[in-house]
């Protein structure tokens, strides 16, 4: 095990950032694969964080979803997933890989933006 991840082991531990969570579940062997195939590429934490970014932006297909708890690692296995379960396998790959400490925060999305495109979504947006 190199110097960086022993350190990442340790911080994963004690900071909540980088805990594993049921979206996060960066702890799941899909992700763990990942994470430690791109981390051997890299450099540096932010060159780690950028590969993973350019392998899940053409591994994974944008689709529209309205499952925003589904964990990291079964968009990875469908190879789709909604813009925020993207969002999760980044950070899970980042935390899982990388020690890279992350906190996503959501805006209030405006149902009136997607309605002309999206009529249904009303029975789930406001």
């Amino acid at each position: 095990m190199d110097t960086h991840a022993a350190q990442s082991s340790v911080q994963v531990s004690s900071h909540p950032n980088l805990q594993s969570t049921k979206i996060l579940d960066w702890e799941h062997p899909c992700v763990r694969k990942l994470a430690g195939e791109l981390r051997l590429q890299a450099q540096s934490s932010r060159n780690y964080v950028q590969a993973v970014h350019q392998q899940l932006t053409s591994r994974l297909r944008p689709i529209y979803d309205l499952d925003e708890l589904q964990p990291a690692s079964v968009t990875l296995e469908r190879g789709a997933g909604s813009c925020s379960q993207r969002m999760a396998c980044l950070e899970a790959i980042s935390r899982a890989g990388g020690g890279v400490c992350t906190r996503v925060r959501v805006l209030h999305v405006k149902g009136a933006f997607w309605y002309p495109r999206f009529p249904w979504l009303r029975a789930f947006m406001p």
